[in-house]
């Protein structure tokens, strides 16, 4: 007979199961990329360090892409319309009640909305990366600054891939597309 209580009882219902074997996944890669970049500790040089950094950095984003859109229906529609919302409920009380006057005020309210969306979803996300990732912390040696920063870069991506919407919306607005449009862009 196995323990039910011990901590590695397995879920009873399909989906606790399919969640299980999700988070098992994730920390797997995460403890793979971990160990891998502790490899021969301090005796290595500089290059080989920062190369297996990158490398841990590369496969936590990944990892946290991944998860992020794995069993959505949506996908990466939902970091779309998330903004795309917000933007319209601003639009409505800022220019309808509030009565701001700025002409394409639409899209001066995205071209800054998008990048805050950017700041505000990282900042919130990689203060808690460090307790979400406790016990791999504790477990293996690995340069702590790449949990924020995968959650920073993993945003990234995400805003990058929201920067065509907004072209999109700014051409449909009648503008057209010229070199100095690269200065908006961080």
């Amino acid at each position: 007979p196995s323990n039910a209580t011990g901590p590695h009882r397995e879920p009873s219902s399909s989906v606790a199961r399919a969640a299980h074997a999700r988070r098992s996944q994730g920390r797997d890669v995460l403890r793979y990329a971990a160990v891998r970049a502790s490899q021969n500790g301090g005796g290595e040089g500089i290059n080989r360090q920062v190369r297996r950094a990158w490398e841990l950095l590369y496969l936590l984003t990944f990892r946290e892409l991944k998860l992020r859109y794995q069993d959505t229906v949506f996908g990466f529609l939902w970091s779309l319309i998330r903004p795309l919302l917000q933007g319209a409920v601003l639009f409505v009380v800022l220019r309808k009640f509030i009565r701001i006057d700025v002409p394409d005020y639409h899209l001066v309210l995205l071209a800054g909305l998008f990048p805050w969306t950017w700041f505000q979803t990282s900042l919130v996300l990689a203060v808690g990366s460090f307790a979400a990732n406790g016990a791999l912390i504790k477990k293996v040696y690995f340069p702590r600054f790449v949990l924020p920063l995968a959650t920073v870069l993993n945003n990234g991506v995400q805003y990058a891939l929201s920067i065509p919407v907004l072209v999109l919306l700014l051409v449909a607005g009648g503008y057209s597309p010229n070199w100095t449009w690269l200065i908006g862009i961080p």
